[in-house]
């Protein structure tokens, strides 16, 4: 072990030996130890030395001895580096950029270094690292609006957004985008606006009751039930008709429709704001659920009847619910 340390101290002062001064190699050799590493730090400091940006300060060499001493092929690695390439691939934009990444998802629930595993284990240029740092700090910049969220809500929402569904840092960033209004809080959601959204998108969605706080809408496609539910976790809710999202409406709805029950005597806030009925009650058992709330939890187990009807106190509410194919 000790030859290959040496190799690699050797090849760092065959390259730099005459170009970098003699306190700089001091410098590098007491920080690193001469171990594996200094080579690297080398090839950093000469990137600084012929470019003129002097990137790294005095501070912030300790933490590029701690990126590279902590180097894993399986944690943003970087592409086509070596230890002992002499052939030098990283810079200090690269760095300072890594560690900014790994700095910032440290933060985040183990839930999400999971989900995100293979997207974290692939290699990345320098090119793709400023990407990610951008992409990480705006996914980390609107889960700071769950700061003020009930935790059981909190909980929830990190679940989503970290779910197996979404096992790259993009489709994490598609989510956040979509689901901008429910991470903020929530989108302001009145009887009156609501009128208006059906008329917007009167093409799938129509109000077939109303009576007191209880509104319901027949929603017969994805658009309509994204805009019903831009506060909800309904798998439907993100993304667009023409990729997973329309599937998963074709997949969920009965004959094409889903009925959204509104409660405006709830608080926004509350999950049981909105009820969802993606088939007939007939079919509801322990075995087949049909009604959800805005958390997307199962509620019925069989009683989704009683459950509608001690909500709505409506028996005529079921007169509206039709299945036939839209």
């Amino acid at each position: 072990m000790r030859t290959l340390l040496t190799e690699n101290y050797q090849l760092a002062l065959k390259l730099y030996g005459d170009r970098l001064s003699p306190e700089n190699i001091e410098f590098l050799s007491k920080l690193s130890g001469q171990d594996h590493t200094f080579k690297t730090l080398a090839d950093l400091m000469m990137n600084d030395v012929e470019t003129g940006h002097y990137g790294w300060k005095e501070k912030d060499w300790p933490d590029a001895v701690a990126q590279l001493k902590n180097y894993h092929k399986n944690v943003f690695p970087i592409e086509d580096f070596s230890f002992d390439s002499p052939t030098p691939v990283v810079n200090t934009g690269l760095m300072k950029a890594r560690a900014d990444i790994i700095r910032t998802i440290s933060k985040w629930p183990s839930l999400a270094k999971r989900n995100l595993k293979k997207d974290i284990a692939v290699p990345r240029t320098h090119r793709d690292f400023i990407v990610l740092k951008n992409v990480v700090e705006y996914i980390d910049s609107h889960l700071g609006f769950l700061n003020n969220r009930d935790p059981k809500q909190k909980e929830i929402i990190l679940k989503k957004i970290f779910s197996s569904d979404h096992p790259t840092f993009e489709e994490v960033l598609d989510f956040v985008e979509d689901k901008q209004n429910l991470l903020a809080g929530g989108k302001a959601f009145s009887k009156a606006g609501l009128y208006q959204l059906v008329k917007k998108h009167d093409y799938d969605l129509k109000i077939v009751y109303d009576k007191g706080n209880i509104v319901v809408v027949d929603v017969t496609g994805q658009p309509g039930i994204k805009a019903i539910g831009c506060n909800s976790m309904w798998c439907f809710t993100y993304g667009n008709e023409y990729d997973k999202a329309g599937e998963q409406f074709d997949q969920y709805s009965y004959n094409g429709h889903v009925y959204a029950i509104i409660d405006f005597s709830q608080s926004q806030e509350d999950a049981d704001f909105i009820y969802i009925l993606i088939k007939p009650v007939e079919l509801d058992s322990e075995q087949e659920t049909v009604l959800y709330n805005m958390a997307n939890e199962g509620l019925s187990d069989g009683n989704a009847a009683r459950i509608i009807e001690f909500r709505v106190k409506d028996p005529a509410v079921f007169n509206v619910f039709k299945w036939e194919n839209y």
